[in-house]
Formats: C-alpha cells, structure tokens, sequence
C-alpha cells in the first residue's frame, strides 16, 4: 500500500522519476548542437578579429567592448551545454569563466589618468615615459631625430585637456 502511494505521489509532483531514454538522448543532442554552435560562433568572432587585426581596418573601443561581450555570451552557452552533456562535471570551467568575466570587464572598464602638462611642448622635452601625455607620438617621430641625429624641422607635441 505504502509503495502504492509513493509512486503515486512520485508521478502527481514528477520527482524521483527518471527520464526515459529517449528524451535524456534528445536533451543530450540539444546540448551537443548548441556546443558546436557556439564553439562555431566563437570561432568566427576570433577569426574576425584576426583578420581585422592584419589589415586595414580601423577599428574603435566599441568593437573591442562588443566583440567581448559577443565572446563571453558564447562562451557561458558553450561551458552550459558541456556541463548539460557531462552531468555537470565540468563546474569548475563555469568558475574560471567568471573570473576570465570579471578581468575582462575591469580592463574594459578601466580609465587612463592623463597627468597635467604644458598644452604645446618639444617632443625632445618629453621624458621617455611620457606615453600617458603624449600618446605614441613620442616614439616614432622623435626616435629618428633624436637616437639618429636627423635634421629637420623641430618637432611640438600639443597635448589638450578634454573636460
């Protein structure tokens, strides 16, 4: 009488009952096709990245910001579906992307501190590691004149405070 109930209970709330072997296949192959689709996805951002990278292409901030996101989205989909087709062995992958999150988004979200300089200077007057006040503007022009001896016109720096 007693296991009369208990199955019946079982079947009214669905627990304690497993899964037939069908549908545990068919979840299976679920997670197997968003796998590939999102290793496929990840590897046609990084592709377009490469490619990007190697040629002309000027790309801004926003890109970089959106190809990140995109990235980290197919990623979290692609660490889902392993764990959905392994019984959740692979927690660990679902930690380490998190902090992979958390790194990415404070390189991202970080702001460069631009120190107080004279508006007009000569590029021989920058120190060497003026990089924050004058960009990469310090190297290549000033690099022939000065490590070179090159003549030639005087190279200025302007530096511009954005408030």
């Amino acid at each position: 009488m007693m296991k009369k109930l208990k199955t019946a209970w079982q079947r009214l709330t669905g627990q304690g009952l497993e899964a037939s072997p069908s549908t545990s296949l068919a979840r299976r192959y679920q997670d197997f096709q968003k796998l590939l689709e999102a290793n496929n996805r990840v590897l046609d951002l990084m592709n377009d990245l490469a490619e990007k990278q190697s040629g002309d292409y000027l790309f801004d901030f926003q890109y970089i910001r959106s190809l990140c996101q995109q990235l980290t989205e197919q990623t979290a989909v692609l660490v889902a579906a392993l764990n959905g087709l392994s019984h959740n062995r692979y927690q660990a992958l679902q930690e380490a992307l998190n902090r992979v999150q958390e790194e990415i988004k404070a390189i991202l979200d970080r702001r460069r501190e631009i120190p107080l300089a004279p508006l007009v200077m000569a590029l021989t007057d920058l120190p060497d590691d003026a990089l924050e006040i004058a960009g990469g503007k310090k190297c290549p022009p000033g690099l022939g004149q000065e490590t070179l001896g090159a003549a030639g016109a005087q190279r200025f720096c302007h530096y511009q405070l954005c408030l």
